[in-house]
């Protein structure tokens, strides 16, 4: 467990570490204030895009800035599928978050994002996301 400054230089986030079982997902958690919100970054990114906003978004959001597997502070652990980012999603969801939540993605956060909400609606209030490339043999 690492505290990390945000942007603005005061409110601290926390990065920390989860076993999926099949990987290690480096993620950074803001403070414990309202709704859970998830975010995921896109292909070439990790979880230090979102610092910018982060802030803000700890004012009312509980968040999570999660990097997928191959990405940042996460394991190198192939494969690199859209499946297996699913996969860690849904891991991440059921065993950090532990709440329904808001997920915010980006690129391919985003995409990822949405084949999530659709296979496990339970786990998911709501899905914000941009600049997707939505192809339906992804979401099946």
């Amino acid at each position: 467990m690492r505290r990390v400054q945000d942007s603005n230089g005061d409110r601290m986030l926390v990065e920390k570490t989860f076993d999926t079982g099949e990987a290690l997902l480096n993620y950074a958690e803001g403070p414990t204030s309202g709704t859970p919100l998830v975010c995921l970054h896109g292909l070439t990114d990790r979880w230090q895009y979102f610092l910018p906003i982060l802030p803000n978004l700890a004012m009312r959001w509980h968040t999570y800035a999660l990097d997928f597997r191959g990405h940042g502070g996460s394991s190198r652990t192939p494969p690199y599928r859209y499946a297996d980012h699913v996969s860690d999603t849904i891991a991440f969801l059921e065993g950090v978050v532990k709440k329904r939540a808001v997920i915010f993605g980006s690129s391919m956060g985003g995409m990822i994002s949405l084949i999530v909400a659709g296979r496990r609606p339970d786990l998911v209030k709501a899905v914000i996301f941009g600049d997707a490339s939505i192809k339906v043999e992804h979401v099946r």
